[in-house]
């Protein structure tokens, strides 16, 4: 036999399925790559919405329209109206205009023509251009429209100047290189300086844009910060009711602003931690609640209090906070309202007088029922339990008398093994640092579960169950390690990794 056939891999099943599969998967990519892009991205419609939905158009008719703008035409502006109409309905026609010679290069001159309400309706076409999922579209328009539009941005036409950032906003939103090009053709500063106009719109635009700057692993915080983008940002961070999506927006920069740990202090000495808390707790006493500030201003408030147990402190010391997170807890409204509050509380109770006041508030009982709720609720319910039974004895009796066990124990059974491992890690816990632990355990089916978990198929779950029966369970009395809280070092391997990827998830930069 041919050595190397000998030695071949032989797929298993047909090779046309696994290429099947494999060309599924490669598509659910692009498609979460697309929705991502899509979820930093804003077509602008008529305020008549009605009118827009009834406009269909074809691509014949993209083509002669295309074709026809190249002409002189006392209609221009109608024309454009139209154009801006078709690129919002659909990529396949931003393609058929970008495949119609010298159409973009007309739409290029209007652009950087001398009528400001032509100028204006072209920045409107570029905005939905570069609206697409289509990284290729965005790159083009950004190519030949963005020194314009960053022109326009010190424009005295506000509306020029709103138009023009919305649609730089889109572009930055595109991909990493989109935002790096517009870095460095000089975008920042005349957008730092446009957060000072009195207009609503505007500022929202603005915002918006350097949301999207800030966005992603290599976006230059230190230029955005240095460039003093925090002052007039923290200006805006104020609940009016007619201006909400202006704060929504600049929550959603600080976000961005705040992922960063290296940036942290310099946020905290702008003043930036009252502002934050003085808005989520204004908008938790609104009802119905407004979700689309809440989420940012929670995520940022997150990322704050990953950091120092200091930022901690500064959130909760006026007592107004922790109120209204439970508040949101309570929320029947938006089920990732809830997620996002639970998180900010698994941060916030790193801080030992953080937990006491939340047990006195009586929330623990709230999160140990939560545990029975979706998947990414019950997630950062356990977090927030387990980051309570960190500080030690008092803490794990308190949750041992709630009757947290029971629940606890159904999560062992989990399909998820990071669910599963943040159950075993918390049971550690409460076995050795409470004196009727193990009793309870047992009572409630524990030790059942837990020789069933010898069987998983992750390894690191099979060891640490099988370390939690032969400690707490298999020994005799005499023979159980005596239960104090030991050092890092005395700790086994499996709950080290446990608690590693709960640090980890204690910080995280997430889109909404």
């Amino acid at each position: 036999m041919d050595r190397k056939a000998k030695f071949k891999h032989r797929a298993r099943g047909d090779v046309s399925k696994l290429k099947g599969r494999r060309r599924v998967k490669q598509t659910e990519m692009r498609k979460q790559r697309r929705e991502k892009v899509l979820a930093a991205k804003r077509m602008r419609y008529d305020s008549h919405v009605t009118e827009e939905q009834e406009d269909e158009f074809t691509e014949e008719q993209m083509v002669e329209l295309a074709k026809e703008f190249q002409k002189p035409n006392p209609e221009r502006a109608d024309q454009l109206k139209k154009l801006r109409k078709m690129f919002a309905q659909s990529s396949a026609l931003i393609d058929t205009f970008l495949g119609v010679e010298n159409a973009m290069d007309r739409l290029i001159g209007i652009l950087s023509g001398t009528d400001e309400d032509l100028q204006r309706q072209a920045a409107w076409c570029i905005t939905n251009m570069a609206g697409s999922a289509e990284h290729e579209h965005t790159m083009k328009t950004l190519k030949m429209a963005a020194p314009y539009l960053i022109t326009f941005l010190s424009s005295q036409n506000t509306k020029l100047q709103d138009q023009s950032a919305w649609a730089l906003g889109n572009m930055a939103g595109d991909s990493d290189e989109a935002r790096d090009t517009l870095m460095s053709q000089g975008i920042l500063e005349p957008l730092v300086k446009l957060l000072k106009s009195p207009t609503p719109s505007v500022i929202q635009s603005t915002a918006f844009a350097l949301s999207n700057l800030a966005r992603g692993q290599g976006a230059d915080i230190r230029a955005m910060i240095d460039a003093g983008v925090v002052t007039p940002l923290l200006s805006h961070m104020e609940v009016k009711d007619d201006q909400l999506c202006v704060l929504t927006e600049v929550a959603w920069v600080f976000t961005y602003l705040a992922a960063k740990l290296e940036h942290e202090e310099e946020l905290v000495a702008a003043g930036t931690i009252p502002k934050l808390v003085s808005a989520v707790v204004t908008l938790s006493n609104q009802t119905p609640h407004h979700v689309q500030s809440i989420t940012p201003l929670l995520r940022c408030l997150g990322n704050m209090c990953s950091g120092p147990d200091d930022y901690i402190i500064k959130t909760t010391d006026d007592g107004t906070l922790l109120p209204a997170l439970e508040r949101f807890l309570e929320s029947k409204e938006h089920r990732h309202v809830k997620k996002e509050t639970l998180w900010v509380i698994s941060n916030v109770s790193g801080v030992e007088s953080v937990c006491e006041t939340l047990i006195e508030m009586g929330l623990p009982q709230k999160m140990i029922q939560l545990l029975h709720s979706t998947f990414d609720i019950k997630k950062e319910a356990a977090l927030c339990l387990c980051n309570f039974a960190h500080h030690g004895e008092k803490f794990c009796e308190e949750l041992l008398k709630q009757e947290v066990f029971p629940h606890v124990i159904a999560m062992l059974k989990s399909p998820d093994p990071e669910m599963v491992l943040e159950a075993l890690w918390f049971s550690e816990m409460l076995l050795r640092m409470t004196k009727s632990g193990s009793e309870v355990f047992k009572q409630n089916g524990g030790v059942d579960s837990l020789e069933a978990l010898e069987y998983h198929s992750e390894s690191n779950i099979q060891q640490a169950a099988h370390e939690l029966l032969e400690m707490y369970f298999y020994q005799e009395p005499d023979q159980t390690q005596d239960k104090e809280d030991g050092d890092e070092k005395d700790f086994p391997p499996w709950r080290l990794e446990a608690q590693n990827q709960k640090e980890k998830e204690q910080k995280v930069e997430q889109v909404a």
